[in-house]
């Protein structure tokens, strides 16, 4: 295969009883001419590979499955080659690149899968395949055809369920000598043989023949994988349509909403029989269909039916609706008292017909309806000044009201601060409790000195600001709610301190030095190297309130500066000098994160003939997967399993370092 990770994938995907079944067939007839194409295509012109007789592209949506990063995985051409095959009018369908190992991690593939496609919102005419094959140190050709099969089964099964067809791209060889699990056979086939032929040499059923990784396409600068699809998915692509409500009557509620799930990008269409008495509207788009929204309009029965927009898939089922469309009431009766800012009161009907609410006196109270509900409509009242207001809510028709007092009481803005001096802090939370509806704002009169920021909404009324050390000095910090009412105190910042015990350092024969930070802020400096090829650097721990110690790890030969920067900007800098370790090199930054339950496999270069050993400092936080070495490379997989720090170490000879901090989390 060549270096470029390549996608293969093509199913057969037919519509029988709701169910997807595979369609592997031998190649006969004219076959459609298409190709498959990942980031390493570069930037294509879809129009061009339209006019020059393609007529479907297979493209690459992602690799691997890791939780936590998806999109990180996510091909970075595949938003942009999906839209504009679509737009050239080309048939598009995906694939996958496997790096799974068990039905485990299959299963956590599918799912990154299924995310993007929806996340695209993506309408395929082709299959989603699973591309097998081997790459760098991932090796499936090692696998039993029992794993292969539980891999397959596990990946396309998920797929399917999730309403597209699945189909499975591997090489010729690998096909015949490991899927040999009869679950293997339940999806549609994609084989891979570059022979220079006609047809392929290989036996068994398939649908779509990669006959080239070395093509010519106009549009695509550089090669192309070619490919012969022996059937038109086009036609066949799965649909599942279905409905979660097979029959409703109303009672005392005005509207039911209704599921309808499909993969269809476009809406379906609806319709009721008898709009007197239950009319259907559309509610919204959800990851799993469309809603639909029916309303009781009176007494009698409908039929709702709910077709796609191709008008092949459609469903009905029958709605009953009541007489209770005159009722009202509200839930709000006796005369009511601001405890916080608002309030919200319902009232209760079938009717279709938004009743509207009004307020004699919305200097001191406001009245605002928020929306339906099943059984009615919510209206909210805000507390804007002092006194009362009668609250009155009409029917649509004029023949019903209901009306009762809130008593509003007035504007109100208080601080638990009344004044604040930095120390050896450089944040400071403080809190305001308001009547106001919305969060007030700050305000500094010195942001040289002390800044401000709003933090959070607390509660009702309640809400978090913060302010920062930002240099010596005095600063008012005045808080303003809506409704004007404002209150100030104080705030005196302070200059910040930072030394450093160190001023120069360069190895010799150790490969850790440790310096120490004491600065007057409560806070972890942050450290960084400008060069940690030669001398990295990372926190180490914490000696006192304000003392802190770094490490610094000799990686080599060469001058880095390494500077120590406290929150508030103060910083310190110093020389340290790195010697030669063999060579050595990482493809991962030295300080590196991974969540819980993720893999991640490690790329370290050394020089020609030497042997290295590597190892994790806590097998109980971060696992060693394998270990390989193909030339002057080492690919180390490692997986989390509990959150901590650990480091990774190598080492050759007598000699050995760390060469990388993973942090889970």
């Amino acid at each position: 295969m060549k270096r470029k990770i390549k996608a293969l994938f093509l199913t057969v995907a037919v519509v029988f009883s709701c169910v997807i079944l595979p369609m592997n067939v031998h190649a006969s007839g004219n076959p459609i001419r298409g190709i498959d194409v990942s980031k390493w295509n570069d930037c294509i012109d879809w129009t061009a590979v339209k006019n020059s007789g393609i007529e479907f592209a297979i493209i690459r949506d992602g690799y691997g499955g890791d939780p936590g990063y998806w999109d990180a995985q996510t091909d970075i051409r595949f938003k942009q080659n999906y839209e504009g095959a679509k737009a050239a009018g080309l048939k598009v369908g995906t694939y996958h690149f496997c790096y799974a190992v068990d039905a485990e991690t299959a299963s956590q593939e599918a799912d990154e899968c299924i995310y993007i496609l929806r996340k695209y919102h993506c309408r395929l005419d082709y299959p989603v395949a699973y591309d097998i094959e081997k790459n760098g140190s991932y090796d499936p050709t090692q696998f039993s055809s029992q794993t292969i099969g539980d891999i397959v089964d596990t990946f396309c099964s998920k797929i399917q369920k999730a309403g597209y067809k699945a189909a499975v791209y591997a090489s010729k060889s690998f096909l015949e000598d490991k899927f040999t699990d009869p679950r293997v056979s339940r999806y549609d086939t994609w084989v891979a043989q570059y022979n220079g032929r006609s047809s392929t040499s290989y036996s068994r059923n398939y649908t779509m023949w990669q006959y080239s990784s070395t093509g010519k396409v106009s549009g695509i600068s550089g090669d192309c994988d070619l490919d012969y699809s022996y059937l038109d998915y086009s036609w066949m692509t799965p649909q599942t349509f279905e409905c979660d409500t097979s029959s409703y009557s109303f009672g005392p509620y005005r509207t039911y909403t209704y599921e309808i799930m499909t993969m269809d990008a476009n809406t379906p269409i609806v319709k009721s029989s008898n709009t007197n008495a239950v009319s259907v509207s559309y509610q919204k788009k959800v990851s799993e269909g469309y809603y639909f929204t029916i309303t009781n309009r009176g007494p009698g029965t409908a039929t709702i039916t709910t077709t796609s927009s191709n008008g092949r898939h459609s469903v009905s089922f029958e709605a009953t609706g009541s007489n209770a469309v005159s009722t009202y009431r509200c839930d709000t009766t006796e005369p009511y008292t601001f405890k916080g800012n608002s309030y919200t009161y319902k009232i209760c009907t079938a009717s279709s017909a938004v009743p509207t609410a009004e307020s004699s006196n919305s200097n001191f109270v406001k009245v605002t309806y928020t929306g339906p509900v099943r059984d009615g409509y919510l209206y909210r009242i805000d507390n804007v000044g002092t006194g009362d207001a009668a609250i009155k809510t009409t029917s649509a028709d004029g023949k019903w009201y209901s009306s009762f007092i809130a008593h509003g009481s007035g504007g109100s803005i208080s601080c638990d601060t009344s004044s604040y001096t930095f120390s050896n802090t450089s944040t400071y939370y403080y809190r305001i409790d308001t009547n106001a509806t919305t969060a007030p704002v700050a305000h500094s009169s010195d942001s040289s000195k002390v800044a401000v920021s709003f933090s959070k909404k607390l509660s009702e009324g309640s809400y978090l600001y913060r302010i920062d050390n930002e240099g010596p000095g005095k600063a008012i910090i005045t808080t303003t709610a809506a409704n004007g009412v404002s209150i100030s105190f104080p705030a005196y910042g302070m200059a910040g301190t930072m030394e450093c015990d160190t001023a120069y350092y360069k190895f010799k024969t150790n490969q850790t030095y440790y310096y120490k930070i004491d600065t007057n802020f409560p806070f972890v400096p942050t450290a960084y190297s400008s060069d940690p090829s030669k001398v990295a650097v990372s926190f180490s721990r914490k000696l006192s309130d304000s003392s802190y110690l770094f490490r610094l790890d000799n990686m080599g030969t060469g001058d880095a500066v390494i500077t120590t920067k406290a929150a508030n900007g103060d910083s310190n800098t110093f020389h340290a000098y790195g010697t030669a370790f063999q060579e050595f090199s990482s493809d991962t930054p030295y300080n590196f994160t991974m969540e819980k339950g993720s893999a991640y496999q490690y790329k370290f270069t050394v020089a020609d003939g030497v042997d290295y050993k590597f190892v994790c400092a806590g097998t109980s936080t971060l696992q060693p997967v394998y270990l390989q070495k193909i030339g002057n490379f080492y690919y180390y997989k490692v997986a989390a399993t509990e959150k901590g720090c650990v480091g990774i170490y190598a080492s050759f000879g007598n000699t050995y370092r760390r060469v990388g901090i993973v942090t889970v989390v």
